[in-house]
């Protein structure tokens, strides 16, 4: 088996602990900026989405809005069957359930911790580098100015980019 093969079986192992939503397609407000390993890039670009780096989305967002080059015109992921980690678990943890009545087939949805571990596996798959530690994305919100840049790009209506329970009112 080649390395890439076995990246792929590696990750579709772990796209495979994601319980299935039944999804009613109706999310799209909830497709923004997101940061995706060298493996889910790949996959992306191969289904000719160009999904661009965390830092360079937060910037388009800040300068003229974003919106997930995934997304087609009718509201629907082009590359659902594909998607990241972080699409796969966004209403599959028990911390965020689906504002539109999209549940767990099986009933079960992971734990916070649980997604955290196959987001981070995701993402660190195939690189040596390791997501950012939390206690330095900690550190970063102590900062006003990064905490009031992190706002003003809408990470506080996506808390599972910075998965970091923070009071954004307090300081």
């Amino acid at each position: 088996m080649t390395r890439r093969a076995a990246l792929e079986a590696e990750l579709e192992a772990l796209y495979a602990k994601v319980p299935p939503i039944a999804c009613k397609g109706l999310c799209s407000d909830s497709c923004t900026v997101i940061d995706l390993g060298p493996v889910e890039q790949r996959r992306m670009r191969q289904r000719g989405f160009r999904i661009p780096r965390l830092q360079d989305a937060l910037d388009e967002r800040a300068d003229r809005g974003y919106t997930c080059p995934a997304l087609t015109s009718d509201g629907q992921c082009g590359a659902y069957d594909v998607r990241p980690m972080i699409c796969r678990v966004y209403y599959a943890d028990n911390d965020r359930p689906c504002p539109h009545g999209c549940r767990p087939l099986a009933g079960k949805y992971l734990t916070y911790a649980e997604s955290r571990q196959l987001l981070d596996a995701a993402l660190k798959l195939g690189t040596a580098e390791r997501p950012i530690p939390l206690e330095v994305v900690g550190a970063w919100l102590q900062d006003p100015e990064t905490r009031d840049r992190l706002r003003e790009y809408g990470v506080r209506q996506h808390p599972s980019m910075i998965r970091h329970r923070v009071d954004w009112g307090k300081q």
